[in-house]
């Protein structure tokens, strides 16, 4: 029985797509939502650390950081219909396909999500954190393509 669908989003347009397919799923079923979206604090960190002065200036930015994408999940979740159960997540590591898995694997029974569907060369230089979510998690996988850039 699909009871709960884990929605991961990058917050682009294109994520909205297999966000919006996978709000359909949840109202056919009467299943709840959960929108996922993965950061990484070194993203940060790193590049700015020499331009900080010290720990307590990169934590202040870092929870900044944090605290401005999680107000725009919540804008996100908010303009889902109001018939279906939405919760959001902020998850955090340097491995977003493994984030998402873990995060499914704790109480979701699908991931849906978009692909930007590149193929050839386009897809072996930047890869695909669609497939590699597809091949590492323990939950079904639905993958929406979006073939516009």
């Amino acid at each position: 029985m699909l009871q709960r669908i884990l929605l991961p989003t990058d917050l682009s347009h294109h994520a909205g797509v297999g966000v919006r397919f996978g709000v359909d799923l949840a109202q056919r079923f009467g299943a709840s939502v959960t929108l996922a979206h993965v950061w990484d604090p070194s993203v940060l960190r790193e590049p700015l650390a020499p331009l900080l002065d010290g720990a307590d200036d990169q934590e202040a930015l870092l929870a900044d950081s944090r605290a401005g994408l999680d107000e725009e999940l919540e804008r996100a979740r908010l303009r889902l219909p109001a018939d279906v159960s939405a919760e959001r997540v902020l998850l955090e590591g340097r491995d977003v396909a493994q984030a998402i898995v873990e995060e499914a694997g704790r109480a979701h029974e699908l991931i849906v999500l978009s692909t930007h569907g590149r193929t050839g060369l386009r897809r072996f230089l930047l890869g695909s954190v669609a497939e590699r979510i597809a091949r590492l998690s323990s939950v079904h996988v639905v993958t929406v393509p979006v073939f516009s850039d």
